[in-house]
């Protein structure tokens, strides 16, 4: 309770103790006081987040160790990737949890050197859905680790010329590109590449401009076959 306030315009916020794992704070807010409303008192919620976790296992079922998996937001069926994420380690019994997590949609995925792969929920969805004080527990992760095929590629404009230029290049899931997947690269001076990729995954390719706009947007599978790219 805040009593005794003279007039004026006040920032609310509330700090939690470290360690108290499940409890999210209120977002920060504004207010205005003036006249007889000096006098007053805020009933400030604490929300009580959730709890996910699973288990990552190999081919053969056996728990993995030392995995590094993470839990991201989804929106509009992509995951934010730059938005706030949980990273966990899978134990010796191939166990991993993320404790306090608020309410929403999110997706677990699994971080190199594994092939790309992500947990299902067990009503057999992509992405797990999160509400105050839930605990969910995902299907169990399979973790591989994936042949590599060199695949080779250029990057032309309209009129036909090879250009030297950058290019991002990411695996494709159900739920958009995987987090921490993607890396940028950079052609030749003869405009050509060659890049080290998971056989038979599914990779896109970008291109952006000064601005951060998209220019260049294809999908291809890493099976070998040569990627030749257009820029608009």
């Amino acid at each position: 309770m805040l009593t005794g306030l003279p007039d004026g315009e006040y920032d609310i916020s509330v700090d939690l103790p470290e360690g108290r794992h499940g409890l999210v704070a209120p977002a920060p807010f504004k207010a205005r006081l003036s006249g007889a409303h000096a006098i007053t008192a805020w009933d400030v919620r604490v929300e009580v987040a959730g709890r996910v976790s699973g288990v990552v296992v190999d081919e053969m079922r056996q728990p993995v160790s030392g995995a590094s998996v993470y839990l991201n937001m989804v929106q509009d069926g992509r995951v934010i990737d730059d938005g706030p994420y949980w990273r966990g380690t899978s134990t010796t019994e191939g166990r991993y949890a993320f404790e306090g997590v608020p309410p929403g949609l999110y997706v677990a995925t699994i971080g190199r050197p594994y092939s790309p792969a992500h947990a299902r929920a067990h009503l057999g969805g992509d992405s797990v859905i999160l509400g105050f004080a839930d605990a969910v527990e995902l299907q169990p992760m399979v973790a591989t680790v994936g042949a590599t095929i060199l695949v080779d590629g250029t990057v032309r404009g309209q009129d036909g010329r090879l250009l030297e230029t950058e290019f991002h290049v990411a695996v494709v899931g159900p739920f958009g590109l995987y987090p921490r997947s993607g890396s940028w690269e950079v052609t030749n001076k003869d405009g050509r590449f060659r890049l080290r990729l998971l056989r038979g995954v599914r990779y896109r390719f970008t291109s952006v401009d000064k601005d951060g706009r998209e220019r260049l947007v294809f999908d291809a599978v890493a099976d070998g076959t040569p990627v030749h790219l257009v820029e608009p």
